[in-house]
């Protein structure tokens, strides 16, 4: 008991108080108002507190608690009381005294003796012995296996553990000893604990006569031995025997050596603490059509046995082996290995040939010859060599043989397969092939019409030196406007050259296809290649009405007359009529018409081809009325600022957008080359700024994450 207490860890609470409610004791842990036995038994001294605050009922009293009340004490463990734990008998009493009643010396009786010796004074009495005990942490236990004893009651400063082999309850010189590591451990708190670990000390079950049971007190003295857990301490004390926590029952058990093995392999199993002197019926492995013994011997007087055995061909993993001694039967793992399978190479393609060794197949006899059955990859079976010779597996297990890899749906995905290879006698062996990824490249990603693009793929179904379903991969371009086919090489390389046909879109964007066979069906990947806008560019792109401008375009089909030329609203005619040559270039030259100072589009048309620029027309006295520049140099300020995003512009005269988009990605397709001022445009920013264009300040803004401006270009 603790010196204090503090009140708020003790309540009380009576049954019918006037108000129902829980009250705090005054506890006070003080020699002036504790009575004692003796001088080493604490006890605590509660003041009932008053239970009802509003004392609206002074005839019950003080503390308001009627006669017949149940009153409850709650005292909790935040209080600091401590549960003894040395080996002793214990009293423990509640005693009510009121005022003017009974003292401290009928109290002491009625603590001492259980008795109550004036009328309404004692309450409880409670007596209670704590022994000298010894526990194990489990029932039963296998040759090798960890053991915690702990020892609880014990009041000297060390306790040391032993095997009481005659369960007398003292340690015996000369044929008992303390376990070893056991000795003089450490007593903290009354409790003292050891880990040993179960060895030939021990006998098999509880020991080796039926009297140590470990559930019944033996009569005293029995011959043989027990494995009876004892222990005392640096004062000599000994435990309290229970004959049922404190035995240790050594279980049959069974281990192999080695605990794991291949189909063929020989091991023995090593049989502990089975019935002595008892037949092994037999021992079974579960995968096995039969016993790998039966009748396979007899166990010695401690019950022990080793036995030999080969394992059987059984597929590989954990399989349980079991035991049956007489009527006993114990079992363990057994980790059967497979068959070895090594493949050269193991990064492959399709069609490749493969060559593969195994080892720790079944064995051919005189009488029995051993073959491979089957090959499988991912599932899929593979073709084996036609002769029985070649397939065939020695005396020793082993084997080897070149093998095609199939052109299947598996092999061609790419990735990581598993190669099984099972024999006659069904004995498994397996490897791991990676297959390479299909990789294929068109260069360049964009052309005009009539130029060339390179198309090359690797890791494809390789050219077979056994002349093996070789295969040929098919490009197209567009569709079939254009195709060429290819036989990839060993290695699954191949390459060929497509030309842009004339009769695609300008622009658009194309398929590039590559196929090949697989099976009944056709294995297809598709690919981008762009065909960009047609251009033209005009010099000089500023002149007087009847000036001369040449005019140079490129993208167009080939081989085409040009089909319409307009400059502002007005159209031109061009004599002789210019066509495009074999890359699709046309260059010419026109003469300014009369038309109002200012730009102008020109728009020129080939076939379904459009293609424009803009030309400033000065009046007659050569001013310009609009000003054109170039995108990069209009636009330079927000460019140095890094806040461009993009630009776009409609154009009125061909009624299609014209753009110039910043990220490299969109390079090709950016067809605005030129800024005229006073045209409108819509530029995207990426943040609010403002820059000088054209010696103007003007200012992009941001709303909501929304930075597009309409702006007329200065």
């Amino acid at each position: 008991v603790p010196g204090t207490i503090s009140a708020s860890n003790v309540v009380i609470s009576a049954s019918t108080g006037a108000d129902g409610s829980k009250r705090a004791a005054d506890v006070i842990v003080d020699d002036a108002k504790v009575f004692k036995v003796d001088k080493d038994d604490p006890l605590i001294f509660i003041e009932v507190p008053d239970m009802d605050e509003r004392d609206i009922d002074d005839s019950r009293g003080p503390t308001d608690i009627a006669v017949g009340d149940v009153v409850t004490v709650t005292i909790a463990k935040a209080a600091g009381i401590r549960a003894p734990t040395e080996a002793k008998t214990y009293k423990v009493a509640a005693y009510l005294a009121g005022s003017g009643r009974a003292g401290r010396d009928d109290a002491t009786d009625a603590i001492e003796y259980g008795v109550d010796t004036q009328a309404g004074m004692f309450i409880l009495y409670h007596e209670q012995t704590l022994k000298r005990l010894v526990t194990l942490s489990g029932e039963d236990f296998g040759r090798g296996d960890e053991v915690v004893a702990t020892a609880k009651g014990w009041g000297g400063s060390s306790i040391s553990f032993f095997v009481d082999l005659n369960g007398d309850g003292e340690l015996n010189e000369g044929n008992e000893a303390t376990i070893p590591d056991c000795a003089n451990v450490g007593n903290d708190d009354n409790v003292g604990e050891c880990t040993f670990t179960v060895g030939n000390e021990f006998t098999g079950g509880h020991g080796s006569t039926n009297a140590c049971n470990g559930t019944d007190a033996p009569t005293m003295p029995f011959g043989g031995t027990c494995n009876l857990i004892n222990a005392f301490d640096s004062e000599n004390a000994y435990s309290s025997i229970n004959w049922e926590d404190d035995v240790l029952e050594v279980k049959a058990s069974v281990s192999l050596s080695p605990a794991e093995g291949n189909p063929g392999d020989k091991i023995d199993v090593v049989i502990r603490d089975f019935p002595a002197n008892t037949s092994v019926m037999e021992i079974t492995l579960a995968g096995s059509t039969s016993p790998l013994c039966t009748g396979c011997g007899t166990t010695d007087n401690r019950g022990d046995a080793n036995v030999e055995v080969t394992i059987p061909n059984v597929p590989l993993g954990p399989r349980f082996l079991e035991v049956t001694v007489g009527t006993v039967s114990e079992d363990t793992d057994l980790i059967v290995g497979g068959a070895s399978v090594i493949a050269t190479p193991t990064e492959v393609i399709p069609n490749q040939r493969v060559n593969l060794t195994g080892s720790g197949f079944s064995r051919s006899t005189s009488g029995t010859s051993v073959e491979i059955k089957t090959i499988t990859i991912g599932g899929e079976p593979v073709d084996l060599p036609s002769t029985s010779e070649e397939r065939k597996v020695d005396s020793g297990g082993t084997w080897s043989m070149a093998i095609n890899i199939p052109l299947v749906r598996g092999t061609v995905d790419g990735g990581r397969q598993v190669l099984t290879v099972t024999d006659s006698m069904d004995r498994v062996g397996q490897t791991t092939l990676t297959f390479k990824e299909r990789i294929v490249r068109v260069s360049p990603p964009e052309g005009k019409i009539d130029s060339t693009i390179v198309i090359t793929g690797e890791n494809f179904p390789g050219l077979n030196d056994d002349g093996f379903r070789n295969v040929r991969v098919t490009v197209s371009y567009g569709g079939d406007l254009e195709s060429e086919t290819e036989e990839p090489d060993v290695n699954g390389r191949w390459s060929t050259q497509i030309t842009v046909p004339d009769n695609v879109s300008i622009p658009s964007t194309n398929s590039v296809k590559v196929s090949f066979p697989v099976g009944t069906g056709t294995e297809s990947e598709n690919f981008r290649h762009l065909v960009p806008a047609a251009t033209i560019s005009l010099s000089p792109a500023a002149g007087p009405e009847g000036g001369t401008v040449t005019l140079t375009g490129s993208g167009f089909n080939r081989f085409r007359p040009y089909f319409a030329l307009t400059v502002g609203s007005i159209p031109l005619t061009v004599s002789p009529v210019p066509t495009t040559d074999r890359n699709g270039n046309i260059s010419f030259s026109f003469q300014i018409p009369g038309i109002d100072s200012g730009s102008h589009n020109v728009v020129l048309k080939i076939g379904e081809v459009t293609a424009s620029a803009t030309v400033s027309v000065s009046d007659e006295t050569g001013v310009v009325g609009a000003m054109t520049s170039e995108v990069a140099v209009a636009l330079e300020p927000l460019l140095m600022a890094g806040t461009l995003d993009r630009v776009f512009y409609f154009n009125n005269m061909t009624k299609q957008w014209q753009w110039y988009i910043v990220d490299p990605a969109f390079a090709a397709s950016n067809n605005l080359s030129q800024i005229v001022s006073g045209a409108p445009q819509w530029v995207l920013v990426t943040e609010s700024t403002t820059v000088t264009l054209n010696n103007r300040v003007v200012s992009f803004t941001c709303a909501d994450d929304n930075c597009w401006n309409l702006i007329t270009f200065p």
